[in-house]
């Protein structure tokens, strides 16, 4: 199977930001950013920056950070792009990254026929078949509407909308299957362990897209704790760690639970509407959807119900579900009956918590006392009433279900109360899908983007310890005291090679430093209060010295290195301008290095001015005659035109060359110089001739040149 690169960050689309009035930009595990000063490359950088900044301030009021440790972008003035078509526009920022991947293995199954008729085909894997290796990816796009705050000037933005969908993608799976309603997928976790079997769904499709869900977010307002007035959302926003922000919106699911099971049934998507949302740094965590407390009692007891009799024993709700459509002679009401008692019984063990002083005074999860309910009394039935309940459920449906179970209770003024419903059963998949999705964009902003800025600090004697010992800073003002609290820790060295082996970090800079050929084995010493001292020992010298006594570019190329080695594939590295106070053979090294990298999983963006740098990247694609490294890269020219910013994709070709849209003005700039270089020295050298020339007369007399 060909190598599929784990890198994450797939695509951003900017609107009204800076001077960028839309653009949509894909990236590659390896994207080189170039243009003119002031072309608006950094502008691109920001963005990324900006949400990576938001994410990590934790803020759940609201709002949207402008300045950090990361980026300043100023007010809401200043960042929103000042010519825009329309002034009161948002500012858009929507990025599509990938949060999972896994390898499946595709195996045959088989159908037989029940010894009861009634119950249909049951489908069962055929493990002796041969299975086929695939490779399947989860993206989410997320993306930000941002408005100007309040307050004139401010540092922040408000949130005015929210959009998280997710998707997953098999490309080439069913393309190849004669039968896809035959085969089902084995995956794995990234243990290695088989988790399930899932359905090859939607296998008509010729993309190989499957919608997971989408979560859609507006009109927000302050937190809840604010309203006095209602009570019902009071009580829950006191519970939860964050505030709670009105909003309005839909979540719409499309893989239940029973999306990962070897059923045949189409299960259509679930809608709900959302009323709040907990939002921390942009990302939604949790929708609520306001309902009435027993059809928030019916929706639990339901899921809990669904799950018992689907994954429990004897699995009778697939049977009931195989079995739709012939009498059972069972009645439509039986399933209400078992909810009322049971809903019945949660109120018994809340009146006996209230009664009980052993008890602390903590607010019972009804939600979660109902669910255990549920299960324990479904799991304790006979074979034949597990069954009998199965299809009752089957016959009455969901919709059904809640509206009579409503009824049972209308007299109880508790039922009608309206509270907030975050549905967040232990199986349901709503909470899953969302959790799985604001989870995999945290972490991926939290802990897996990583940059460096263009100004790396001036080398120093001592450098200041960083409490952070991932953290390298912007400037790389850290990279002693990182290294010196991680120099022993396992990273993945990338070689020459093009192989990849694990080393502890120290050994791992100290291969890409010679490879430079600017110093060996790096050396750090804490010295207390004075900070962290960093030595190298240079390839001539046999002795350590200090960054102040070796050439400014060990200093500038040192963090470049440690930034890149400490990234773990599938991270994203940030570079601005690392070619900088590097000479241009070693900015052709810097090529090699990153390239390198990209091939062991990292993620590399890196803006620069260096054509030695892009030169040696295609020089590389034209020497593989694999064409894996073409794949890899991708190049990106940022023009300005009427201050306004647009970007242009280019793709380095198999022969090295570049495509036809390349714009021109950067690579052949130094191509450019040589010709006006040879030019003006014919010029030049015949200018000097003909004036050195003898005059016709001179010739005459036998005075030739």
């Amino acid at each position: 199977m060909q190598f599929e690169h784990p890198y994450r960050l797939r695509s951003i689309e900017l609107k009204d930001f800076k001077s960028i009035a839309h653009a949509k930009v894909d990236f590659n595990p390896l994207t080189v950013i170039v243009g003119a000063n002031s072309s608006g490359k950094s502008s691109l950088i920001q963005a990324i920056l900006a949400l990576s900044q938001a994410v990590r301030s934790k803020d759940s009021t609201g709002h949207f950070p402008l300045n950090g440790e990361l980026v300043r972008l100023g007010t809401f003035e200043e960042t929103k792009n000042f010519i825009s078509e329309d002034p009161d526009s948002p500012i858009c920022i929507s990025v599509d990254i990938q949060i999972e991947q896994y390898d499946a293995k595709l195996r045959r199954v088989n159908a037989r026929t029940s010894d009861v008729s009634t119950d249909g085909p049951e489908i069962y894997l055929d493990k002796s078949s041969e299975a086929r290796s695939y490779s399947i990816r989860t993206c989410v796009s997320w993306g930000l509407c941002l408005d100007s705050d309040e307050k004139p000037g401010s540092g922040s933005l408000r949130i005015q909308s929210v959009r998280m969908e997710a998707e997953k993608f098999n490309e080439s799976l069913t393309q190849e299957l004669d039968d896809p309603d035959s085969f089902l997928l084995e995956y794995q976790d990234s243990f290695g362990n088989i988790k399930g079997y899932s359905e090859i769904l939607d296998h008509e499709a010729s993309d190989g897209i499957n919608p997971v869900m989408r979560c859609e977010l507006l009109n927000f307002s302050p937190n809840l704790t604010e309203n006095q007035d209602d009570l019902a959302f009071e009580k829950v926003a006191v519970i939860e760690e964050s505030p709670i922000l009105r909003a309005s919106g839909e979540f719409i699911d499309w893989s239940p639970w029973w999306w990962v099971i070897e059923n045949p049934i189409r299960i259509e998507p679930e809608t709900h509407n959302c009323d709040a949302a907990l939002v921390v740094g942009g990302i939604p965590y949790t929708v609520y959807t306001r309902r009435n407390t027993i059809d928030t009692y019916g929706y639990c007891w339901w899921d809990n119900a669904s799950f018992e009799l689907y994954f429990g024993r004897d699995n009778p709700y697939r049977r009931a579900c195989s079995a739709e459509g012939h009498p059972s002679g069972v009645a439509d009401t039986l399933a209400v009956d078992y909810a009322e008692n049971h809903v019945g019984l949660l109120y018994r063990v809340k009146s006996e918590a209230e009664t009980d002083r052993n008890i602390l005074r903590k607010r019972i999860d009804d939600l979660e006392v109902l669910g255990s309910i549920v299960r324990d009394r479904i799991e304790s039935l006979p074979d034949q009433a597990r069954y009998d309940l199965a299809q009752s459920m089957v016959q009455v449906g969901k919709t059904e279900f809640l509206r009579q179970l409503s009824e049972r209770f209308i007299e109880h003024t508790w039922a009608t109360k309206v509270v907030l419903d975050k549905s967040e059963q232990p199986d349901n998949m709503m909470r899953e899908s969302i959790k799985k999705c604001s989870m995999g964009i945290s972490n991926f902003f939290n802990k897996s983007t990583r940059y460096l800025g263009p100004l790396r600090a001036a080398p120093r004697v001592l450098y200041d310890p960083n409490v952070i010992w991932s953290d390298l800073g912007i400037n790389g003002e850290y990279a002693a005291a990182v290294l010196h609290a991680q120099a022993d820790r396992i990273v993945l060295r990338p070689e020459v090679n093009g192989s990849y082996r694990h080393t502890d970090l120290s050994s791992a800079l100290a291969y890409w430093l010679r490879y430079f050929g600017m110093a060996d084995l790096p050396q750090t010493e804490d010295r207390g209060r004075l900070g962290v001292e960093l030595k190298v020992s240079p390839l001539v010298a046999g002795r350590f010295i200090d960054l102040t006594s070796v050439g400014v570019g060990v200093s500038q190329v040192l963090p470049v290195i440690l930034l890149c080695l400490l990234a773990e594939p599938g991270d994203l590295v940030i570079l601005e301008q690392p070619e900088l106070h590097l000479h241009p053979a070693l900015q052709q090294k810097l090529a090699d290095f990153l390239l390198e990298c990209t091939r062991s999983g990292r993620q590399i963006l890196v803006e620069t001015h260096s054509e030695h740098l892009i030169n040696r990247l295609r020089r590389r694609v034209s020497e593989d005659d694999s064409d894996e490294t073409q794949s890899l890269i991708g190049l990106l020219f940022a023009e300005q035109r009427d201050g306004l910013t647009t970007f242009c994709e280019s793709k380095i070709n198999a022969y090295g060359g570049l495509s036809q849209n390349w714009p021109d003005g950067f690579l052949d700039l130094g191509a450019r110089e040589a010709q006006s270089l040879v030019r003006s020295s014919v010029y030049k050298h015949r200018r000097r001739q003909n004036r050195d020339e003898p005059s016709s007369d001179e010739r005459k007399n036998g005075d030739e040149p």
